[in-house]
């Protein structure tokens, strides 16, 4: 891949992520893994930007895939952010985990969810799950 560097307006080359380098928190099946993170990527492109009103504050919205469900009517969600480095220009990856409030016990895991900022719920949790987006129950155990 290549980058234009701004101060000496020269192109040069930079790796891309290694697949090895890259630490996800999603689902161990390989072929899961990367249909779970292309469809993702297209969702996250469709998604329409809400602008805000008035004084109300704009409740950030998140799409992840649920790693745990152990809790009751709580489920952990991973939201993965790529971004390139500001100095270097390597494409970094950088995984966040939720914890979310699931009032009905419905997400199961390696489902594609959308989550919303709330009030804080408990110590940890402050988001609620809006909706699940892609269902995933059949393909895994």
């Amino acid at each position: 891949m290549k980058v234009l560097d701004k101060k000496t307006k020269k192109e040069t080359k930079i790796k891309e992520v290694s697949k090895k380098n890259s630490k996800s928190l999603i689902p161990k099946k390989k072929s899961l893994k990367k249909r779970i993170l292309n469809e993702l990527k297209i969702l996250i492109e469709k998604m329409p930007i809400f602008p805000s009103k008035g004084r109300k504050k704009l409740e950030k919205k998140r799409l992840g895939v649920i790693v745990s469900t152990k809790g009751e009517k709580s489920i952990v969600v991973a939201v993965e952010r790529r971004f390139q480095h500001p100095k270097y220009a390597k494409t970094l990856v950088q995984t966040k985990r939720y914890m979310v409030h699931d009032e009905f016990n419905e997400g199961k895991i390696g489902d594609i969810v959308l989550i919303q900022e709330s009030r804080p719920l408990s110590k940890k949790k402050t988001c609620l799950l809006k909706e699940i987006i892609k269902s995933y129950e059949k393909l895994i155990l």
